[in-house]
């Protein structure tokens, strides 16, 4: 599809049923270079039991998830749907994004940046699930999270997953 007039460019392979909505990211950020929309049923769980976030609990979730946004149920495939995420993944901080009754959104410099931060998120959503069904979860703080992402392991991951084709 050409991302500017949202005409289809070829037949095959046919576009997304979501086609507005991928559009509609790209023209909000030249940054994005691929979009992953998933349904992944833990997350779906976690953010329509009326969870707007998925906590940071283990390194991989602060190094390789990013800033997350969430929305409120839209109807799929509208373009009511596609406003709101735009309105949401305007903001070149956010990776990626939650919508209750729906699925996760996530965005990258390469397939294989937004594709790992959905994993890393269904991950963090089992996670927390299975941390509020035992007791509390313990969340890591903002200073652990900075810790973090201050490792020089973690600055190359995140420039490795970025690159189209890592070395």
């Amino acid at each position: 599809m050409d991302i500017a007039t949202g005409r289809v460019e070829r037949s095959e392979p046919r576009p997304s049923s979501e086609f507005e909505m991928h559009l509609e990211i790209y023209r909000a950020r030249p940054d994005v270079n691929a979009v992953v929309h998933t349904h992944p049923p833990i997350t779906i769980g976690v953010i329509s039991a009326g969870i707007r976030e998925i906590p940071p609990m283990f390194p991989d979730f602060v190094a390789i998830a990013g800033a997350i946004g969430a929305i409120d149920y839209v109807v799929p495939c509208s373009p009511e749907l596609a406003a709101a995420v735009r309105t949401e993944i305007a903001d070149p901080a956010m990776s990626a994004l939650l919508m209750r009754n729906h699925g996760l959104l996530t965005v990258g410099a390469s397939v294989r940046e937004a594709y790992y931060r959905t994993e890393v998120i269904e991950e963090a959503a089992r996670i927390f699930w299975v941390a509020r069904s035992v007791g509390t979860p313990q969340v890591l703080t903002p200073a652990d999270s900075a810790a973090i992402l201050n490792l020089e392991a973690e600055r190359f991951r995140q420039k490795l997953l970025a690159q189209p084709n890592p070395a």
